[in-house]
């Protein structure tokens, strides 16, 4: 019956009863019939609000295809999008949809090369140490200290010998989060 109430022109109501559906999947138990249902939600007729929920039911529903879900949102041109799936990336448990996402990292723009070393660095993912030995020498500075300070976490010993030289020959703010991440290194 919700079905055909969302056939209906008026969005209002549309919002309501996707609300409704939304609601109804979340406590219910994961399975492909759950993501499915969720792709049923996200379609250009939803409110941003009711995208984004269905977006995020998709992506914690699916184990390790959830990698799949967010790598396509990174790379999409609506920032929006992109930063949506950023922040779901430290609900995703699933280590092989994690090493997707981290693995992904030079298909997408910097700014978003920035956030994933972050992020991948404050959760201690393992997933985004290779990036971030590679991220060390990018052009972007933000990259290059957001890598740094993830080395601290995720680099252990092999950062050390990085982590001194940057240390000793970079200025500025480069210089004084490769110190910073040099003494924290786990």
């Amino acid at each position: 019956k919700l079905s055909a109430v969302l056939k209906k022109e008026d969005k209002s109501l549309k919002a309501v009863v996707q609300q409704a559906k939304l609601e109804s999947y979340y406590s219910a138990p994961n399975g492909s019939w759950k993501v499915r249902a969720y792709k049923s939600i996200y379609d250009d007729s939803a409110t941003v609000a009711i995208k984004a929920a269905a977006f995020r039911g998709m992506v914690l529903s699916s184990g390790e295809k959830a990698g799949d879900l967010v790598v396509d949102a990174l790379k999409s041109d609506d920032g929006a999008v992109a930063d949506m799936a950023v922040s779901l990336i430290t609900g995703i448990k699933n280590e092989k949809a994690q090493a997707s996402i981290f693995g992904s990292f030079d298909k997408v723009d910097a700014g978003i090369q920035f956030k994933l070393l972050s992020l991948g660095g404050e959760m201690g993912a393992p997933a985004i140490s290779g990036a971030a030995f590679k991220s060390i020498a990018s052009d972007d500075e933000k990259v290059r200290i957001a890598a740094l300070k993830a080395l601290k976490k995720v680099g252990g010993v092999k950062a050390v010998s990085i982590l001194t030289a940057k240390a000793s020959t970079a200025g500025g703010t480069e210089q004084q989060v490769a110190r910073g991440s040099l003494y924290g290194v786990t």
